[in-house]
């Protein structure tokens, strides 16, 4: 199908639904996520629709305030086969004997099972994560702040504190949207995204843990270049 076939066909379904899915489009279409991702723009730079995370609404539609964001439990369902994916590729990094970052996240609560016999030392800042930590019975070291319940994290300056203090053999982080356009990762929260700046600046290996469905999503606050990651890493591979 050309590509002016493909925007004829997302119109179309728009205007019988209002809302489209990127993964649903990219099954219908037989193309990948990022070609779908690239014709979303070019629709909403004319106006004819709004990108959404995950897909895109008709344009008369109000757009989601990024600030609504879900909390943890809500999100774990969400992208799920892609989260498995990137959780399988982000530990197969690792190296045994290393000390490790691993951000509050979704995503990075997919990584836990893999970690079970593995020699590396852990490093989080989610409680959520270390109640399932220990579940699979993996020692890890919490780093202590402000607790944040919307998040089950601990946050502030007591907790960027103590991160100045550590070295991490990698981290690996999450983000609520990047650009590569822009060459900028977000996320919501400025308190979080200061967190994930003195976490990059103490890690010597850092790897961005995101789905295809955060591509080109902004949100408030900035906390990376994307060259600033050793890696990002997506269902569909590493992002060059």
């Amino acid at each position: 199908m050309l590509a002016k076939e493909r925007l004829y066909y997302i119109l179309d379904q728009l205007q019988k639904d209002q809302a489209i899915d990127i993964h649903t489009l990219a099954s219908d279409l037989q193309v990948s996520l990022s070609t779908v991702q690239r014709d979303l723009r070019k629709l909403e730079d004319t106006g004819q629709l709004m990108r959404e995370r995950g897909g895109a609404i008709a344009s008369s539609f109000q757009r989601v305030n990024q600030g609504d964001e879900l909390v943890v439990e809500e999100k774990i369902l969400e992208q799920k086969e892609a989260k498995e994916i990137i959780a399988r590729k982000a530990v197969s990094c690792i190296q045994d004997g290393e000390t490790i970052f691993v951000d509050s996240g979704t995503t990075t609560l997919y990584m836990v099972e893999h970690l079970v016999g593995r020699n590396v030392q852990i490093v989080t800042n989610s409680l959520y994560l270390v109640s399932h930590f220990r579940t699979y019975n993996i020692p890890v070291t919490l780093i202590g702040g402000t607790f944040n319940p919307k998040y089950n994290m601990t946050w502030g300056s007591k907790t960027i504190s103590e991160v100045s203090r550590l070295h991490f053999d990698r981290a690996f982080l999450s983000a609520n949207g990047y650009s590569l356009e822009e060459g900028k990762v977000y996320v919501v929260e400025a308190d979080n995204g200061l967190i994930k700046e003195m976490v990059l600046r103490r890690s010597k290996n850092n790897y961005l843990l995101v789905d295809t469905s955060k591509s080109e999503i902004q949100a408030t606050y900035a906390y990376a270049d994307t060259l600033e990651f050793t890696s990002i890493i997506t269902e569909e591979g590493e992002v060059e």
